[in-house]
């Protein structure tokens, strides 16, 4: 059986985010009790704007070819991915399904204060932008995030939130002097490694050069810092965080319009 399949400006909600603008070329190819389509005539889609949760995204195309159902031996494959988030751009080039090599995850100037904004994470202040590759490998035993690295793209900026920095300097005079010293950084050169393991514990290792805007003489200071963080824990809280205030903000809706009701 073959056919062609298109769908333009679909919209769709779901309870915890919705899609506008799909659009979908499905070249229908279905023999052997399997859909096949080639390289050559992939499934085609694009999204103008889609929110899972608190992650926006945007201008997002991807083609879809290879076998379904699909194995080993005969995949679906994944390619010329492009996602705009963050202001920035996720791509991918290709990726099997089943996984049975790494891919690559490529970052291309994200925006750390949308990311900051997103997480809700109000102790640091970050702005500036980072490039990133993340090899990964769905369903692997040792990490889903492997050797990832992140390179900083242009000026960025870190700042210690005022309560943060009133607390570390009651560590004693060394913690005070640090923090006068870090508070407030105009970042020249980061760079880091990235780790993430199947239960979702990420270890970053990042080497920081800037120096103290409020210093004049703008002395070169060098820091390694290490991180630690369950992100599949954390993604669940800003997620829980974002349905939280949605629902919140529908239901003073109906309450404004129940009270307009005469």
């Amino acid at each position: 059986m073959k056919g062609n399949l298109q769908l333009y400006h679909v919209g769709l909600s779901f309870p915890d985010g919705e899609i506008e603008d799909l659009d979908i070329r499905f070249p229908l190819n279905y023999q052997n009790n399997a859909l096949q389509n080639s390289t050559k005539n992939p499934i085609k889609v694009s999204v103008r704007n889609m929110r899972k949760g608190a992650l926006f995204l945007n201008d997002a195309v991807f083609n879809l070819s290879g076998t379904y159902p699909n194995s080993r031996a005969k995949p679906l494959t994944l390619s010329n991915v492009r996602i705009g988030l963050f202001d920035g751009e996720l791509t991918i080039d290709k990726l099997n399904l089943p996984q049975h090599k790494i891919a690559t995850l490529k970052f291309h100037n994200i925006d750390l204060r949308r990311v900051m904004e997103m997480a809700q994470y109000n102790q640091v202040h970050l702005e500036g932008r980072v490039n990133a590759a993340l090899p990964f490998w769905l369903n692997h035993s040792a990490c889903l995030i492997c050797g990832g690295t992140l390179q900083q793209a242009d000026k960025m900026r870190i700042k210690l939130n005022d309560e943060v920095a009133k607390g570390l300097k009651k560590g004693g005079l060394t913690e005070s002097i640090l923090v006068d010293l870090l508070k407030e950084m105009e970042l020249q050169n980061t760079h880091a490694s990235i780790n993430l393991t199947p239960n979702g514990q990420m270890n970053l290792r990042a080497t920081i050069k800037g120096f103290n805007v409020n210093n004049p003489t703008h002395n070169p200071i060098t820091l390694n810092y290490n991180h630690q963080e369950n992100m599949f824990e954390l993604w669940n809280m800003i997620d829980y965080g974002a349905q939280f205030e949605q629902n919140l903000q529908y239901r003073l809706y109906q309450n404004l319009e129940h009270e307009k009701t005469p």
